[in-house]
């Protein structure tokens, strides 16, 4: 199991926390060009991708993270794939 998270909005001072949120899309971006780069090569189990993107998944949902049209499209794409 991984062990990297990401923090819950709102576990921070107001202003750490405004700091945060403003880089989570770019964070979240990054990571799921490290899963996608991970899928296409095989250099995870496919068990192990799927949880990855159902916590990623719930993060956002809960979140409510707005992505930008590129990072969705690679999101919905990583998804089809496992």
């Amino acid at each position: 199991v991984g062990r990297e998270q990401l923090r819950a909005v709102g576990t921070e001072s107001t202003e750490a926390s405004e700091e945060i949120w403003a880089e989570y899309p770019r964070i979240v971006a990054d990571y799921i060009r490290v899963l996608s780069h991970a899928a296409a090569r095989g250099a995870m189990a496919n068990y192990a991708l799927h949880e990855r993107l159902r916590q990623l998944q719930c993060f956002l949902a809960r979140n409510r993270l707005l992505l930008d049209q590129e990072t969705h499209a690679a999101l919905a794409k990583l998804g089809l794939c496992c």
